[in-house]
């Protein structure tokens, strides 16, 4: 029985060797039952030290660590935690700085890093937001740059159209004397543009208001560039032009032949007429086209005096070729009034007189206010009092 290694049924057989299992008393019972459940205590205890050992050892050992052990481990967690935690932070723990830098000057940074990303960020919604808007300009009609399309959006009416014109033409000191061959009255232009007896103004005018095809509208910035170009063909002979293709039509001006404009096609850059048949005089009214260039009006038959005043004050005008035609009178000294003009071509012509002084260096070792000139002072029709200097071997005379 001792040997039996289950004592749930050694305690059984105990009962069985009994006889008939009544023969014990209720305490003998109670005596057997008490040492056999101290028996299985004692044989669990053995048999599974493991389990023993968790249940009973494990709290053990958390008092101990909580009494015993429990300082050098805090010890060691706050060791660690004090090595992990940055310097600076530290220091903003302990002293209310970062580094030598207060709490309230890291705040300051803070807000003004924010401020700056925000001035950024409003930046950035403002110029795209323009870049997504209206292509119209916001400068005065006379410097206005040109859409791409001058029949965008509806057209404006022949009053809005002449008193834009009249705008235009007021705001340019050139052309103050143009304005009394305008008059305010609209019906005054009706039909004037086909009116071969008419004043070439009134007729560019009369054109623009009422008959060019395009209907441009009064803040495209290409009402007066159209006007401008209609001035210079019926006052110089445009019907008889050896070629005219696209004049007064409803192209952009870009497409009239020897009209050049520039790469985004907002203004006219260039106006290349030469051996075209052109006649008579420039008109003054070629002032209102204010971003031109160049102009190349060369191997014609343009007489009369030349323009200085309307020329010389176009403020980027650098290129003029007036030579080979049959202009006549004194050059004029104000031609070069926009201070820019490095190209003037005057020769063979009909012009007399003295070279303009203002052509001609203060000093003989400094160089011609025009690099390139041509000029006929050789045949003793123009008296040059700046040519014949050394410093001019090469000089501009033709």
């Amino acid at each position: 029985m001792s040997n039996n290694n289950n004592p749930e049924q050694e305690r059984a057989s105990i009962y069985l060797e009994d006889g008939d299992g009544s023969g014990k008393d209720e305490e003998e019972k109670r005596e057997v039952d008490d040492g056999f459940q101290d028996e299985i205590t004692a044989n669990s205890s053995t048999a599974a030290p493991s389990t023993s050992t968790r249940n009973t050892a494990g709290p053990r050992r958390t008092a101990s660590a909580a009494s015993g052990q429990g300082g050098g481990t805090q010890q060691q967690s706050s060791s660690k935690s004090e090595k992990e935690k940055n310097p600076l932070f530290k220091d903003v723990e302990q002293t209310g700085k970062w580094g030598s830098i207060s709490k309230r000057e890291v705040y300051g940074i803070g807000a003004a890093v924010l401020l700056v990303i925000i001035a950024v960020i409003v930046v950035v919604v403002v110029m795209t937001g323009n870049s997504g808007g209206s292509s119209e300009p916001d400068e005065p009609r006379a410097t206005a740059a040109p859409s791409f399309s001058p029949t965008e959006g509806p057209p404006s009416s022949p009053e809005e159209r002449m008193e834009a014109l009249r705008e235009s033409v007021a705001a340019l000191p050139v052309l103050e004397p143009t304005l009394e061959l305008l008059p305010d009255d609209v019906s005054f232009y009706e039909g004037k543009s086909s009116d071969a007896a008419a004043d070439p103004v009134v007729r560019a005018a009369s054109w623009v208001i009422f008959d060019d095809p395009a209907s441009v509208r009064v803040d495209s910035g290409w009402l007066e560039p159209r006007f401008g170009l209609a001035v210079i063909y019926y006052a110089m002979g445009g019907d008889d032009w050896t070629n005219k293709d696209n004049w007064l039509g409803g192209d952009i001006v870009c497409e009239w032949h020897g009209v050049e404009c520039n790469r985004f096609q907002e203004h006219i850059e260039e106006i290349d007429l030469s051996a075209n048949n052109l006649v008579n005089s420039i008109p003054d009214q070629i002032n209102i086209i204010q971003d031109l260039r160049s102009l190349l009006m060369s191997r014609n038959s343009i007489s009369g005096q030349i323009p200085g005043l309307a020329i010389g004050s176009l403020p980027k005008l650098t290129i003029l070729y007036l030579n080979e035609n049959e202009l006549s009178g004194v050059i004029p000294t104000d031609l070069t009034t926009n201070g820019v003009i490095s190209t003037l071509y005057l020769q063979k012509n009909n012009l007399a007189g003295s070279f303009p002084r203002p052509f001609c260096p203060p000093f003989a070792d400094e160089p011609l206010p025009v690099p390139n000139l041509g000029l006929d002072c050789e045949d003793g029709k123009v008296f040059c009092t700046c040519c014949n200097n050394e410093q001019y071997e090469q000089s501009p005379c033709f």
